[in-house]
């Protein structure tokens, strides 16, 4: 019965292989260097992961590492906001607690997209929704799926024992 159940799953498992779909990763990168009178090396790297691609707007990701440079230095991310990424005038914001930077007035680092980033995919960051000033890249893609081939492997393991029996049977 145990068997049965291990081929069951794995049998499962490669039929519909979407069900063991990646999760989205989120790679934003921007040099914010002489935009509003920042200094060379004013950077931010930032990477977060979500089960699929975001299409809706979505608030309080918590779960993201990020990197700053420049006038950033210093500059604590607490949360990641994604604005209406279907629309022409999307919007990825890191916020940062406590207020930061020179004379401690910046609140957040952003980057708009003047196209939909509700999907996979390689996108040009402007200073601001309609803007022409390009300051970076953020790149969608899948992480690779490490649950499936220990999956696999587990299955074929299961399946040992019962190839054993049945060549002791046959001899």
């Amino acid at each position: 019965m145990r068997i049965c159940a291990v081929v069951l799953i794995l049998g499962l498992c490669l039929l519909f292989p979407t069900f063991l779909r990646a999760d989205e990763v989120y790679n934003l990168s921007v040099d914010y260097s002489g935009i509003l009178n920042n200094p060379p090396g004013s950077t931010l790297q930032l990477q977060f992961i979500v089960p699929s691609v975001l299409t809706t707007t979505t608030t309080g990701i918590t779960s993201f590492t990020d990197s700053v440079g420049g006038s950033l230095s210093g500059c604590i991310g607490s949360t990641v906001e994604v604005d209406s990424p279907t629309s022409t005038s999307s919007v990825i914001l890191l916020n940062f607690s406590p207020l930061c930077g020179p004379g401690n007035n910046f609140e957040g680092a952003a980057a708009a997209f003047n196209q939909s980033i509700g999907s996979e995919g390689s996108y040009t960051a402007y200073q601001r929704p309609g803007s022409s000033t390009i300051i970076g890249t953020l790149t969608i893609g899948q992480t690779p799926e490490p649950s499936s081939l220990p999956l696999l492997v587990t299955g074929l393991v299961g399946l040992v024992p019962v190839i054993r029996r049945r060549l002791a049977n046959l001899f």
